[in-house]
């Protein structure tokens, strides 16, 4: 007859693999998750979501699966079967803080904003340490158009973790929408030193410059978008724009052309192009040069007739630079 030791020994035996369940687990589960991204490289985008999914059942806690999941929805366009997936998930796992956050993204992404608030907030409920929900959060509330929500939402994420660009471009959002320019003007600033790559920081910071009678400010924060992107044409038009309010129609008439380069169809481009070159003129001598401005004045104008029929005002300067000799090029 056995020893009770030899007798425990191998009982310990029998069920160690049931102790060590969740470390196997997570192996294989990582083991799905590479051979769905190697699939997903092939452009097999059906059977890395099928390898995904096995890893995000086998560790239902792993962000970084659930993540490639989420991508792999958005780019086979399966947006509704990844929130069936997901309802399922939370039902559950009720209490698995990254499934509501994951649904919420997923409805986020369809604009379901109700229902994405509801995810966020009970991810923030069961993991109230964790700034990612908190963001998400602020973001939906931001879309809904509820602005105190969203400062909430943004304030939590930025006492959890202070240095985060997206948090302070948030915050920013929110109190250029109060109008309290220096908090903004602080918050987009922060924003844009953790990542200068934030051009709608830079956006509104222009916007926060500008409102405060700063304009150089303004205008090196549109520059530097347009250095980046040149083919951002809300940043060119505030630029062109307070050229013109600047009186450096030169400025000015240069971005307007830049921007129908874009945007070629516009007849508001095109009239205010037009008055540029009309007020550029009037500080020209040059007699070469004033022609061919009073020429692309007339070609402007014209444009903006095209588009615009009945905008009087581009009628009558056509009229009175037709009426002084010069001639559509």
């Amino acid at each position: 007859m056995k020893s009770f030791k030899t007798f425990v020994t191998a009982l310990f035996f029998v069920f160690s693999p049931f102790l060590s369940y969740p470390s196997f687990s997570n192996e294989i589960a990582e083991t799905h998750f590479k051979q769905g991204m190697e699939y997903n490289k092939l452009g097999e985008y059906i059977k890395s979501r099928e390898e995904l999914i096995k890893a995000v059942h086998l560790s239902i806690e792993t962000d970084k699966f659930h993540q490639a999941l989420f991508f792999n929805y958005l780019q086979t366009r399966s947006g509704p079967k990844g929130i069936t997936f997901y309802q399922d998930i939370v039902n559950k796992h009720p209490n698995i803080p990254a499934v509501h956050y994951w649904l919420g993204r997923l409805y986020l992404q369809r604009n379901s904003l109700q229902e994405a608030t509801t995810e966020f907030k009970k991810a923030t409920q069961l993991a109230p340490n964790d700034n990612h929900a908190f963001i998400a959060l602020g973001h939906a509330y931001w879309k809904m158009g509820n602005v105190e929500g969203a400062s909430k939402a943004y304030d939590q994420a930025n006492q959890l973790t202070p240095n985060v660009a997206i948090v302070n471009e948030g915050l920013g959002n929110v109190f250029f929408k109060k109008k309290d320019y220096p908090n903004a003007q602080r918050a987009f600033e922060k924003a844009i030193q953790i990542d200068p790559s934030l051009n709608d920081s830079r956006f509104y910071l222009g916007l926060v410059y500008e409102e405060q009678a700063q304009i150089e400010k303004a205008i090196e924060q549109w520059k530097a978008i347009l250095e980046s992107d040149p083919n951002v044409s809300e940043a060119r038009e505030k630029l062109a724009r307070i050229y013109f309010m600047g009186e450096r129609y030169e400025d000015a008439a240069r971005e307007y052309s830049m921007i129908l380069k874009v945007r070629p169809g516009s007849p508001e481009i095109y009239m205010a192009f037009g008055e540029s070159l009309i007020l550029l003129a009037s500080s020209t001598e040059d007699p070469d040069k004033l022609a061919q401005i009073k020429n692309s004045a007339i070609d402007a104008f014209q444009h903006t007739l095209d588009f615009d029929p009945g905008n009087a005002k581009a009628r009558k300067y056509l009229e009175t630079l037709t009426a002084t000799g010069a001639s559509p090029k």
